[in-house]
């Protein structure tokens, strides 16, 4: 979900002007209180935020809880764990992004070889050649 939302974002911005009728349902539906009178995007959002939030949230318990108490030292495991789980997130929507450019890049080449595309190969950086 992450890797691609900004993708998800711009094809709902795009829709929303292109298409009235879509444009007309998101703007009804903004207005209902199943949705929290929230646009679709403030709702999609919800979900990449939530970790960040969670993770602020037990830090400041953290920093509240005496080192002595019970609960000490299971939320500093659970930061420790959110923190893992946030650098797994960055680090795999980072390796999606440099197959996204391996793609454009595959693209652009003409008559380029289908064995330069490989799961083991990694894009480094692109310079254009005349």
């Amino acid at each position: 979900f992450v890797n691609y939302f900004e993708m998800t974002k711009e094809a709902l911005i795009q829709c929303d002007r292109q298409y009235p009728r879509f444009h007309a349902f998101l703007k009804f539906n903004e207005l209902r209180v199943e949705c929290g009178r929230q646009t679709l995007a403030e709702l999609l959002i919800t979900p990449v935020q939530r970790i960040p939030r969670i993770l602020l949230l037990l830090q400041d318990l953290l920093k509240h809880t005496d080192s002595s108490h019970n609960d000490h030292t299971p939320l500093k495991h659970a930061v420790e764990a959110l923190k893992t789980v946030m650098t797994n997130i960055n680090e795999d929507k980072r390796k999606t992004e440099q197959q996204m450019h391996m793609f454009e890049m595959m693209k652009d080449i003409e008559e380029c070889p289908a064995n330069l595309l490989s799961s083991h190969r990694s894009f480094i950086s692109r310079f254009d050649v005349v």
